[in-house]
């Protein structure tokens, strides 16, 4: 935690300087034939993005995803409350679980088989997304290939962390969800190359025209971009330092699919075919490392811009409310806003997000999602809403450029804020994808009663915008860029546009 409050102090320092400076795609099977190379071209600037006419289409995207209610209308409909389940596990078994119990070094393997057993019939009792990664077919599998290993390697005991590493990683491989956690082993730890990570080559600019991307030579000559050498990359609106907008190359991957380096092609007009090399660079976030922090809250207003930056949300938390919640509406005398959530982990409530825009806008946000819950003992009394509960989106009216800053250590309700302030119109996400920490919420604590093994799930599914799971993955931003950049990029930006 030190190390974290280095990082935010420093980083609380550089953002109250940038306020107080404030005065008042194409197919990659075309590509062409392999040529050497010609001596190199020098480009001119590129037709840079104008702002204020990125936050005019940007908004109508937003838009679309808050009224697109097609598939999780049909999803709702769909849901099969799967009763049979109340039968697989006891309420006495259930009381066992939810009891807090010291872990124990080993135990026999006997104990084992049996901790491996109830744990399966629990998730298929209770685990929101047993159904969604594949029910009984998975699951039963699964377990037996734990079960098969465990028979096979021990004759007399097994070590609890043994068992607990083996019952992880063998359900790594069916769930897809960030917030199934055995024995503290957390996936972004334990497997970072299962997560989608933001790569780029700003030193390639491209303008775009009804054609495509482009550079211009200084002979005045379009060279159209064609594709890539290996990578199924992208062209995408990319911040640079100066805070111009341009685009510029995207590889956006899995970790242990990067490539390093690679050729580009572009083919001219009169049909010269030509390549360049691309170093990719890894994007980092403001905070390494995907572990709960402090909310540190900040809130700073030149008169100009009012900026916000909160790292969690913990439940009755009097900073929040107080330095956070309470200053929101100080923003409506702003020409803009910067909600800075980068490395926000999450939390225990969603009301500090919802309290916050209530108090800046007079709405309550409402985002086109759906929850499908477990009927279970789980969360004491029966879950007590509908199966499927249906949310529908609406924009907020909102006259400024709202800026939210995201990285890809902001995940789970650091999430939920994101998806709300992206109802605002006018709003702008730049930084990278983030976490994604969203299929299964509402997370609970269970042990296995003879190892002592924690294991955490939630029991309700959740999608938002449409029926994909975006855990490990997350959402992406409307404008990439590197978010452990200086912040004066954003600030760079606002004054291009004379905002």
């Amino acid at each position: 935690m030190k190390k974290h409050n280095i990082r935010i102090v420093l980083f609380v320092v550089t953002a109250m300087v940038f306020l107080c400076s404030c005065g008042n795609n194409s197919d990659t099977n075309n590509q062409p034939k392999e040529e050497t190379a010609p001596e190199a071209i020098s480009w001119i600037e590129p037709e840079y993005i104008d702002l204020n006419d990125m936050l005019i289409t940007v908004s109508e995207e937003h838009r679309s995803q808050q009224f697109r209610n097609e598939v999780l209308d049909e999803n709702a409909k769909g849901v099969d409350a799967h009763l049979e389940d109340q039968n697989v596990i006891s309420t006495d078994e259930l009381n066992i679980l939810k009891t807090q119990k010291d872990r124990v070094p080993s135990v026999s393997v006997n104990d084992a088989l049996s901790d491996v057993d109830l744990l399966f019939r629990l998730l298929k009792y209770g685990y929101g997304g047993y159904y969604y990664f594949g029910g009984d077919n998975s699951f039963n599998s699964t377990r037996d290939n734990i079960i098969s290993s465990i028979k096979s390697k021990y004759s007399d005991t097994v070590s609890a962390d043994e068992l607990a590493s083996l019952i992880n990683e063998n359900l790594l491989d069916i769930i897809c969800d960030l917030h199934f956690v055995i024995d503290d082993l957390f996936p972004i730890q334990q497997h970072p190359e299962k997560f989608t990570v933001y790569y780029y080559d700003d030193s390639h600019l491209f303008s775009k025209d009804e054609n495509g991307f482009y550079k211009t030579s200084d002979q005045n000559e379009k060279y159209y971009f064609v594709g890539f050498e290996k990578s199924a990359s992208t062209i995408e609106p990319t911040l640079l330092k100066d805070g111009s907008i341009s685009y510029s190359p995207v590889q956006f991957v899995k970790a242990d699919n990067h490539i390093g380096k690679e050729l580009i092609y572009l083919k001219s007009e009169n049909g010269k075919e030509i390549k360049e090399e691309i170093n990719w660079n890894a994007s980092h976030p403001l905070v390494e490392g995907y572990s709960f922090m402090e909310p540190h809250t900040m809130y700073y207003s030149n008169g100009d811009l009012a900026y916000y930056s909160i790292k969690s949300f913990p439940f009755n938390s009097e900073e929040v409310q107080t330095n956070y919640v309470n200053k929101a509406s100080d923003a409506n005398g702003s020409k803009a806003v910067v909600m800075d959530i980068r490395s926000n982990n999450g939390g225990d409530t969603d009301k500090p997000i919802k309290e916050w825009i209530e108090n800046y806008s007079g709405t309550s946000p409402s985002i086109n999602s759906l929850t499908i819950g477990r009927v279970s003992l789980i969360d004491n009394p029966v879950y007590s809403g509908s199966l499927a509960n249906r949310n529908y989106g609406k924009t907020i009216e909102n006259e400024r450029p709202f800026i939210i800053l995201v990285d890809n250590a902001c995940g789970s309700n650091g999430e939920t804020a994101l998806c709300m302030m992206k109802s605002f119109d006018n709003s702008l996400v730049i930084g990278t994808n983030s976490a994604g920490a969203q299929i299964c919420g509402n997370q609970r604590t269970f042990y296995l009663p003879n190892s002592g093994i924690a294991v955490k799930f939630g029991y309700t599914l959740n999608f938002k915008y449409d029926y994909k799971n975006v855990d490990y993955e997350g959402y992406r931003p409307d404008v990439w860029w590197d978010p452990s950049m200086d912040i004066n990029c954003i600030l760079n930006m606002l004054k291009k546009a004379d905002i």
